[in-house]
């Protein structure tokens, strides 16, 4: 079963989140906080990373960037995710080092299919 990483400060979000790649057949771990993110990344090597970039403290960019530069965690795709959309979220997800970029939308096949098609579609 793929498993995605989950980033994310706010209770609801995570919680919306999970179930959403639940539903979809994917197994989810949770971070609340760029430090968790770090250390989980290391010890769950997942398919995929899903950064919220409007963490407090160190930020999703911060730990996208001390992502890549580890090499137990670099190869980890991450998509950054943000509820402020636009060519310059975009640009910095980019030079972050991220595989993609979603808006915090309420499409969640939006995200569901951003994420299919960097690591795949859990088989039934």
């Amino acid at each position: 079963m793929p498993q995605i990483l989950l980033v994310e400060d706010e209770p609801d979000h995570r919680t919306i989140y999970r179930a959403i790649f639940e539903h979809h057949g994917y197994q989810v771990v949770e971070a609340t906080d760029g430090d968790s993110a770090v250390r989980l990344a290391e010890d769950h090597r997942p398919d995929l990373i899903l950064m919220d970039v409007g963490l407090p403290w160190m930020d999703g960019w911060e730990v996208t960037r001390r992502l890549k530069e580890m090499p137990r965690t670099a190869a980890i795709p991450v998509v950054a995710m943000s509820a402020h959309v636009g060519s310059e979220g975009e640009a910095r997800a980019a030079s972050a080092g991220c595989a993609g970029f979603v808006a915090k939308t309420v499409n969640p096949g939006a995200v569901v299919d951003t994420v299919a098609a960097l690591i795949g579609a859990p088989s039934s």
